[in-house]
């Protein structure tokens, strides 16, 4: 059933909502959860990295907010975006049932098909030998799950598993123009190549690509030398991240660092752990954790701590 002008509207203010408060991504869902209000320009040919930004005491804390939010998780599993879980949990199994080596047609939730073919060293353990490969060709397909938010994909993903030993797995993922979004009225452009490695028990993930690059709405975005990773530790987990990012919610590029990882309790905020944002001219900003996991402490060019809330950076 059409639910109308309206409700498409409504999607589309609560899909930029939860990119803003979700780490999709955030990776890339990454790339998405970046996008929620930036500026940019979108264009043909490839898109150039914008110039660094200079870190004030006036941007300090949309800048910090903008880099937490589009590059922290609190799961393993929210390291790989969407469509690479679909690839892992679904296609290669299913690619190990099919009765042929033809491609398989797979029809999406709502609307369009997935193409998926690929190749397996062994059929009853798809997926997990170094070598096993699925491309996966989306035509226009339209996923709608409990939420009425749809998601929509369209282009070319292809993984490959590079390595796979007792403890984990790592892959080469292409995004070949992989289109994503929640309809044709929203959808980013993924281009590049990422490595992801994910342990066989789920409590690790990590994500690096030396160039990344989203385009849509008018935007651009652009990820550098970028390493996410998400690990247990004693208690807890450690998260950190580093990298270049260009555009998406901020009017210009910086590069980020994780030096002391953070440390997150489950269903919680860190309390402890350091992110150091620099941007034109050694300017900086650096978001320290509390113990209290609810405070946090910005450090903006040197100067005197100013307190904030985990709460306040991500609104």
């Amino acid at each position: 059933m059409d639910r109308g002008a309206a409700a498409e509207e409504e999607d589309l203010v609560y899909y930029a909502s939860i990119m803003r408060c979700a780490p999709v991504g955030c990776a890339p869902v990454l790339l998405l959860a970046l996008f929620s209000c930036g500026g940019g320009e979108g264009g043909g040919g490839s898109p150039s990295p914008r110039p660094p930004v200079a870190v004030t005491s006036s941007n300090a804390q949309a800048i910090a907010s903008s880099v937490w939010l589009g590059h922290t998780v609190s799961t393993a599993d929210q390291v790989l975006p969407d469509q690479v879980r679909d690839v892992l949990d679904v296609y290669f199994p299913l690619l190990g049932l099919r009765p042929n080596t033809l491609p398989l047609e797979i029809a999406c939730w709502t609307s369009g098909m997935v193409t998926v073919d690929g190749s397996l060293a062994d059929e009853e353990h798809p997926g997990m030998s170094a070598g096993d490969r699925v491309t996966a060709l989306y035509h226009r397909c339209l996923q709608t799950h409990e939420s009425p938010i749809r998601d929509m994909a369209d282009g070319t993903l292809a993984i490959e598993v590079t390595s796979s030993t007792s403890a984990a797995r790592t892959l080469s993922i292409r995004f070949d123009s992989l289109k994503v979004g929640i309809s044709e009225a929203l959808m980013f452009t993924q281009v590049g190549e990422a490595t992801i490695t994910r342990s066989n028990d789920g409590s690790a993930a990590s994500l690096s690509t030396d160039l990344l690059t989203a385009t849509g709405g008018g935007q651009i975005l652009i990820l550098e030398d970028y390493l996410q990773s998400f690990a247990p530790g004693d208690t807890g987990n450690l998260l950190s991240f580093r990298g270049t990012q260009s555009g998406g919610d901020i009017d210009g590029s910086v590069t980020f660092d994780t030096p002391t990882p953070f440390h997150r309790p489950a269903g919680a905020y860190p309390d402890a752990g350091e992110l150091v944002i620099t941007g034109a001219a050694g300017s900086s900003v650096v978001v320290q954790a509390q113990p209290d996991g609810v405070r946090v402490l910005l450090v903006v060019n040197g100067g005197a701590p100013i307190e904030t809330t985990w709460d306040a950076l991500e609104e």
